[in-house]
């Protein structure tokens, strides 16, 4: 006889562990749990057991993926949140009843539909995005370091995670500029004016008029700028465990020192050599996530993505194929890409106006890559910056 669905978690965890024919003790060997810890939650002693816990139990119980479902869904009935739709409306059990989002066992996620991937345009670059749910808000996810739009679903963690904001929003997910799905412009590392500009394609190519932002790690900064660039299209600005600043400073002691030019090179050439071997991903790994450390189906995914995040460029990874083009032409190309706007002047004396002086400098340092020598000198005077 099947658990009564409505039962609560100590009454379903004693029928499963019966059904079984397990007693406390031969269950809590199977879990690695304490048989004390058993008989709380048999007893109703504790109450809202960790996730963790509810895991290490179903998999001892050997329940099938509907009691999975409900077995999580009464062990922390106040984090149910709305239903997913799976594929063709089939349900979990036969029964119309569907697993909600914040509770979706790993067991059930293969089963989720695949979402497809987006393109937006940012001059001559495409940024790779992605739409989930269907709520009545946008929610903009912008990453850290590390994503991409296909394989980060593989993770059932991170899945779960991005179904639960997808149940009540429109989320709206893309990979950075260089990073995962998105193209790769050389070897420059892209400005916040640039990087918050390809969130503005997105939420255009997304038909997203004004969405609250969500920024973890070096997706903080993006979504800070942002807020402040473009407050008439910003509904609210979530922050996780990022930082207004990357390094040490006497009114910001809250990051580490800046690293010494000895060190920035070491750093750098053990990411030329060594970025998406195992023992560089597991040292990365116990800073970023030092709990999943040992779980050995999380420490593949993690390796992989590094790996699909971004190849290391090693020098003289691409020939300079870019072809000689009249001054004015490389100029005016590169002002249209840095969103600069001719005011006056040609080749000889050219003035540009930005609305930051950071697309000034990068917009002149651009120009001096793709001019001869003589033409570099004169580019540095050609782009002025009117802010």
């Amino acid at each position: 006889m099947l658990p009564d669905p409505a039962a609560p978690f100590a009454e379903l965890l004693r029928r499963h562990r019966l059904e079984a024919g397990l007693t406390q003790e031969e269950l809590a060997a199977r879990s690695q749990l304490s048989a004390r810890a058993i008989s709380d939650l048999e007893r109703g002693v504790k109450r809202a057991p960790q996730w963790a816990t509810v895991d290490l139990l179903a998999r001892a119980l050997a329940l099938s993926p509907a009691d999975v479902a409900r077995f999580r869904a009464a062990a922390r009935p106040r984090l149910v949140r709305s239903p997913v739709d799976l594929p063709n409306g089939q349900d979990i059990d036969g029964g119309g009843n569907r697993t909600p989002t914040a509770i979706v066992p790993a067991v059930l996620l293969s089963q989720l539909p695949r979402l497809d991937i987006h393109y937006a345009s940012n001059g001559h670059l495409s940024i790779a995005y992605q739409a989930a749910g269907s709520g009545p808000g946008d929610l903009l996810a912008t990453p850290g370091a590390l994503s991409h739009l296909e394989y980060m679903w593989e993770e059932p963690g991170a899945a779960r995670y991005l179904h639960g904001l997808a149940a009540f929003s429109r989320l709206l997910l893309f990979d950075k500029r260089g990073t995962g799905m998105s193209d790769r412009e050389g070897d420059s590392v892209p400005t916040l004016e640039e990087r918050i500009d390809d969130m503005r394609a997105v939420m255009d190519a997304a038909g997203s008029e004004r969405a609250a932002l969500l920024g973890w790690s070096e997706g903080g900064p993006m979504s800070i700028l942002f807020a402040a660039t473009y407050p008439e299209r910003t509904a609210a600005l979530i922050l996780y465990g990022t930082f207004a600043r990357n390094s040490w400073a006497p009114d910001y002691p809250w990051r580490n020192p800046r690293p010494t030019p000895e060190e920035l090179v070491q750093r750098e050439q053990e990411i030329r050599t060594r970025w998406g071997t195992p023992e560089h991903s597991l040292r990365m790994l116990q800073n970023f996530a030092p709990s999943m450390v040992g779980n050995a189906a999380f420490e593949r995914w993690w390796c992989t993505i590094l790996r699909l995040r971004v190849v290391p460029r090693q020098p003289g990874d691409q020939a300079d194929q870019r072809q000689p083009l009249a001054q004015d032409a490389v100029l005016r190309q590169t002002l249209a890409r840095y969103r600069g706007r001719h005011v006056s002047g040609s080749r000889t004396d050219l003035v540009a106006a930005f609305d930051g002086p950071a697309r000034a400098i990068r917009c002149a340092c651009a120009a001096c890559g793709v001019l001869h020598r003589p033409a570099r000198e004169r580019a540095y005077r050609r782009v002025r910056h009117r802010g």
